[in-house]
């Protein structure tokens, strides 16, 4: 999950700085990775959540 969310924040980052430099070119690679990571994020989150290991 923290993966998942780490990886929407750099995609944000990203999608931030290639505008800033007028790469609009290259945002929709970016896009497509925000929504994939931020799918695996819900799913682990809401629809198939991994419970803690049980010693």
């Amino acid at each position: 999950m923290l993966a998942a969310l780490g990886c929407s924040v750099l995609q944000v980052i990203a999608l931030v700085f290639h505008l800033s430099r007028g790469e609009a070119a290259v945002t929709p690679l970016n896009v497509v990775l925000l929504a994939l990571s931020l799918f695996v994020l819900w799913g682990r989150n809401n629809k198939a959540p991994i419970a803690p290991r049980q010693f």
